[in-house]
């Protein structure tokens, strides 16, 4: 028993599966000693919000990702999620104000399927919904 206790968390959660990414957030808040509700709380979500995204019957929102991201300490590749990367990469809207460059506006709605309005929104930093990224990267790739 006493030797369970000497083992560090890390080790002892190495070997939880990483599967999905609820899976990936229960094995790093383990790691990290955190309860759901101790991450609930320092993510601004309850500890069954928490649950919810573990057992994958909810995905957390862009903002409570980047929460998530930041109180685990791991950097979003890891949770292998293109819309996370994305939409929380340091270049996001870097890379929509290099977008609208090559496109009209009339062809950034036709090509993109979305309103200029939005887009501009989310080059000032609002994100996009993750169905949002999924029809524009449908129809870029």
């Amino acid at each position: 028993m006493v030797l369970y206790e000497q083992l560090s968390d890390s080790y002892r959660y190495e070997n939880y599966p990483e599967r999905t990414l609820g899976e990936k957030i229960r094995k790093q808040r383990n790691i990290k000693g955190l309860t759901a509700e101790e991450l609930g709380n320092l993510c601004g979500v309850s500890k069954n919000t928490i649950y919810s995204y573990e057992s994958n019957n909810a995905v957390p929102t862009s903002n409570v990702m980047k929460k998530i991201v930041n109180v685990l300490d791991v950097d979003v590749k890891y949770f292998e999620d293109d819309y996370y990367n994305f939409v929380l990469s340091e270049n996001y809207t870097d890379y929509l104000k290099e977008w609208r460059k090559l496109l009209r506006v009339e062809e950034l709605e036709e090509k993109l399927g979305v309103s200029y309005a939005s887009y501009s929104s989310w080059e000032k930093g609002s994100f996009m919904a993750r169905n949002t990224f999924n029809k524009i990267k449908n129809r870029l790739f």
